[in-house]
């Protein structure tokens, strides 16, 4: 599925736009002032009055001004405070939003890379990512380089760049480039036209060739309402660095600004409000409080109950907030969602069926995917994987190990040599990241399953007799460099059965056996005679009622009796 520019659609939600945030720190303090009305009779005046003051008047007045400027101070830090709190949170949904956009840049590169790989044809590479490239399409200029010898060299090209109007930036930019799973980006392009570039050289590759491309730089707009942002690439905020916006003079009011990373590089958000995060009264109110501070008791007792209501108001509005942010993680679920699979391949007699649960820790996007690949009329490729840690870069992995499981099953390879030829795409002391992946070769007719594991939980078979899991070697996890060839395993399962594959936040518990928590599982499966989709509806009932701290994927393969 085509997105729109990933760093742009992440801010296309709301319709703020014409002024752009200068850089600066949030929670920006104002002086406070002290009252003005108060007006203390030097003690030299004091004897030309017809009367003394009492000492008890100028105790009322010390005090009365002594709590005036206490409960103005009080009332400056809590705005202060509750407006940081409420920007910071508007700011974590919007890095939120557009860390997890980022994938879908570079999903089109992998694809357009693994093509000009394989088929070593340009014109295979034109056909392919004209549809990337255009009006509407995420990207403006796409081309294909070939950069063997220090020199680079175009072999196809698509829509109008500005990398090719400075070659000696080309030649500086392309000639440094090596295999990596991380994007490498350029600096903002000054013009014509004005932008930035993105590359994209398979980790392992050794043919030289490399995917670059420029996306169009759109005006941002915020997810948040009431709330203007401005995108810098890198992590300064220089003019000449920024990449969109929706606001074009120098705000005031509190700004927050926080780093997302982007390939080789990183994007900065500066956001600032364009309304009282609070209310206007929590702004005014040290002002008011000076103004009638000469009243001392009525002005103190008045000001306290005042000041304690709009405290309340703020930390309500701050919970409410927070509450939404909590929300926010229906965000990442949906944007996991988008990268998984949307439709399965139909084989007569056979029900398949997926579940994506997120995990209830935090709200950054997962590395646990599913696959499913329609060879012919009567194979199905399946696959389930787990990638290490959260975040951009265990999404990214996950990509693009689905779209290189893609291309290798197009190419006839079995299982095993799918997840050999995985192992080296990527490496944990290089990546930082290994992946669990569990392969299976699916014979429709003769319902036979041929499978293969790479550190991955067992398949459960399901049928009449009840469930087991299936005996199988497994290799060390993907990316450990550990040169073991996966072993396959073939077995033919009864009419009627079904076969289940998932990730490890289905079965891992911090405290609790491994081994119990599988047997749980296969005790749940037993006797599940039902539709697939409601086995899997079912398991999760059982095994995760409350919810998971980690995500979890599974995938059900089901033949009809």
């Amino acid at each position: 599925m085509r997105e729109d520019d990933g760093v742009s659609a992440a801010f296309a939600s709301s319709g703020a736009g014409g002024r752009t945030p200068s850089p600066g720190g949030a929670g920006q303090d104002r002086e406070v002032a002290t009252p003005r009305d108060a007006h203390v009779v030097p003690a030299r005046q004091l004897g030309q009055r017809r009367w003394p003051a009492h000492a008890s008047s100028t105790v009322i007045v010390i005090i009365g001004l002594a709590l005036t400027i206490a409960l103005a101070a009080g009332a400056q830090v809590a705005s202060n405070d509750a407006a940081t709190r409420l920007l910071n949170s508007q700011l974590r949904q919007v890095a939120t939003a557009l860390e997890a956009s980022i994938p879908q840049l570079q999903q089109p590169l992998i694809a357009a890379d693994q093509i000009a790989s394989s088929t070593r044809s340009p014109h295979a590479f034109d056909t392919f990512v004209r549809s990337e490239v255009g009006r509407g399409a995420p990207f403006r200029a796409v081309s294909l380089w070939h950069i063997g010898g220090g020199m680079p060299h175009l072999l196809a090209s698509v829509g109008t760049s500005a990398l090719l109007s400075q070659p000696q930036v080309a030649r500086q930019f392309l000639s440094g480039l090596r295999p990596s799973t991380q994007l490498s980006v350029t600096k903002i392009f000054t013009g014509p036209p004005r932008g930035y570039g993105i590359a994209e050289v398979l980790p392992g590759s050794t043919d030289g060739l490399v995917v670059y491309a420029e996306p169009a730089l759109l005006p941002a707009s915020s997810p948040v309402v009431g709330l203007d942002v401005a995108l810098y690439l890198g992590r300064t905020v220089a003019p000449r660095d920024l990449m969109a916006s929706s606001a074009p003079t120098s705000p005031s009011g509190p700004q927050a600004s926080a780093a997302v990373p982007f390939g080789s590089s990183s994007i900065t958000i500066v956001a600032t409000s364009t309304r009282p995060l609070a209310s206007m009264l929590s702004g005014e109110l040290p002002w008011l409080i000076g103004a009638v501070g000469v009243l001392l008791v009525l002005v103190a007792a008045f000001a306290n109950e005042r000041l304690s209501r709009r405290r309340e108001v703020a930390e309500t509005l701050a919970k409410a907030t927070e509450r939404r942010y909590d929300v926010q993680r229906d965000i990442s679920t949906t944007l996991q969602h988008a990268l998984l699979p949307e439709e399965y391949p139909v084989f007569p007699g056979v029900e398949l069926a997926t579940r994506y649960v997120a995990g209830t820790r935090g709200l950054e996007i997962g590395g646990d995917w599913y696959e499913t690949i329609g060879i012919d009329d009567d194979r199905l490729f399946v696959a389930v994987g787990d990638v290490s840690g959260r975040g951009l870069h265990a999404a990214t992995t996950m990509a693009y190990l689905r779209h290189a499981i893609r291309a290798y099953v197009a190419q006839g390879d079995g299982p095993d040599v799918v997840l050999g030829k995985l192992d080296e795409l990527i490496d944990v002391e290089r990546d930082e990241y290994f992946a669990t992946v569990l392969c299976a070769l699916v014979e429709v007719a003769d319902r036979r399953v041929t499978m293969a594991s790479a550190g991955h939980p067992p398949l459960l078979v399901i049928d009449d007799i009840g469930a087991r899991y299936v005996d199988l070697t497994v290799s060390p996890p993907i990316g450990t460099a550990s040169g073991a060839r996966p072993i396959p395993r073939t077995v033919v399962v009864a009419p009627g059965a079904a076969i289940i594959a998932f990730t490890d936040g289905l079965v891992e518990r911090r405290g609790l056996s491994l081994d119990d928590r599988l047997e749980s599982l296969r005790a749940a499966a037993v006797g599940q005679r039902g539709t697939v989709d409601a086995t899997l509806t079912h398991l999760l009932a059982s095994l995760v009622p409350d919810g998971s701290d980690d995500d979890i994927a599974i995938l059900g393969v089901k033949w009809r009796p």
